[in-house]
């Protein structure tokens, strides 16, 4: 699955997961939003 997304897009899933660990909350804002927006 993660091999067929472009290389950008595993880059800002690798950041989403990252900055998980910071803030669950705003992770969660702007992977929907990334998700509205690829959609």
């Amino acid at each position: 699955m993660l091999i067929a997304l472009p290389k950008t897009s595993i880059t800002i899933l690798s950041s989403l997961f990252y900055l998980k660990k910071k803030d669950l909350i705003q992770n969660t804002i702007v992977f929907s939003i990334l998700k509205i927006t690829l959609q």
